[in-house]
């Protein structure tokens, strides 16, 4: 469905979430590299990338797993006239990659897909609402750092952040790093400070208490920057 612009599904959370990426915006403004590069992991229908354009940034590259969602991605994208790169690949900490082909390039894992109002819910984890729907490709996190040295990182995967590593070894070149945490599969506070050691600090600060058995948008800045 096309509502000014922009393409959704009715019924579903799909303009909630468009209407939350405003939260996003103190990762974006403030940064002085335009021509960074942009990680969109767990891009949902569009939302912040097509935000991260119409504030000029240039090198955006949007991750989406889900077939629906990534099929409403590359339609936004379209519409919006701005040039995103758009992949079909799972992000994935190490962690969570459970098979994979000695000597392929290529992992493959389920994915299990929320088939109710909130269809951007995704996971690798099953839960009562998602049902395994599809076997999608992946990457891992460190080699999608690695090859794009990105300069802002966006994180929204329904849980499997848990699995991802945040060392200042493998955020080298990320300046702004926005993650939403999820408490059911990880320790919010123990990633918090796994992200501060790599030597990030919070844009606005978070009474982590108040947000016990909560998800939590963190939003991160590198020290100095």
């Amino acid at each position: 469905m096309k509502y000014s612009t922009l393409y959704y599904r009715p019924e579903t959370n799909d303009l909630q979430v468009w209407s939350e990426r405003r939260n996003y915006l103190p990762l974006l403004e403030g940064v002085s590299n335009l021509d960074g590069v942009v990680l969109d992991i767990g891009a949902h229908t569009g939302s912040f990338s097509i935000l991260a354009a119409q504030l000029g940034f240039k090198d955006i590259r949007a991750f989406e797993p889900e077939q629906e969602n990534f099929d409403l991605l590359r339609l936004n994208v379209k519409e919006s006239k701005f040039s995103i790169f758009c992949s079909r690949y799972m992000v994935l900490g190490e962690y969570l990659i459970s098979s994979v082909n000695v000597g392929e390039a290529t992992h493959k894992e389920s994915l299990f897909v929320d088939a109710g109002f909130n269809r951007a819910a995704h996971s690798v984890y099953s839960s009562v609402t998602r049902r395994e729907g599809q076997i999608v490709r992946c990457d891992l996190f460190y080699e999608v750092l690695k090859d794009s040295s990105p300069t802002v990182v966006k994180i929204d995967v329904e849980g499997a952040e848990s699995a991802y590593v945040f060392s200042a070894d493998y955020l080298t070149s990320v300046i702004r790093l926005g993650v939403e945490l999820h408490p059911g599969h990880t320790n919010v506070l123990k990633k918090h400070e796994e992200i501060v050691s790599a030597g990030f600090e919070l844009i606005t600060p978070i009474d982590f208490d108040k947000y016990k058995g909560k998800c939590v948008l963190a939003l991160y800045k590198r020290i100095g920057t």
